[in-house]
């Protein structure tokens, strides 16, 4: 799990341009940059809190600086901030982004989910379980 060289500038771009906001050649104006900045740094903020897991972000205030997150995230980042960008522009959302939303976010979940070990011995045990009926 490397660092990413990809720079807050870089996934903001990515996002207008799944909404189709700026097209492939011109990129975001300075208002759609630091803009895109805040709505990167709210999702990230709630993704952090939704997963309760680090995923090395800390708020961001130069949008020409390299994103703090690993490789393997960038592309559901993307997606993700899509949504977001989508939502605050009043950008109507279709079917292949949503579902890649979707995918992007159950991603995010399988692979920062945090599994506990239980011990359940201290639990009772059902009518009739284990040596007897009413073990409790």
């Amino acid at each position: 799990m490397s660092n990413t060289t990809e720079t807050n500038l870089d996934i903001i771009t990515s996002a207008y341009r799944l909404n189709t906001i700026i097209d492939e050649i011109t990129p975001p104006s300075a208002e759609q940059g630091q803009t895109g900045l805040v709505y990167l740094n709210n999702t990230m903020a709630n993704l952090q809190a939704d997963l309760r897991a680090n995923l090395g972000w800390y708020p961001q205030t130069d949008i020409s600086a390299v994103a703090p997150l690993q490789d393997q995230d960038i592309l559901a980042i993307k997606f993700l901030l899509a949504g977001s960008v989508a939502i605050n522009t009043g950008v109507k959302l279709e079917g292949d982004l949503i579902g890649a939303i979707d995918s992007s976010y159950r991603s995010l979940v399988k692979r920062y989910i945090d599994y506990v070990d239980s011990d359940l011995t201290g639990l009772p045990f059902s009518q009739g379980g284990l040596f007897g009926p009413g073990r409790i």
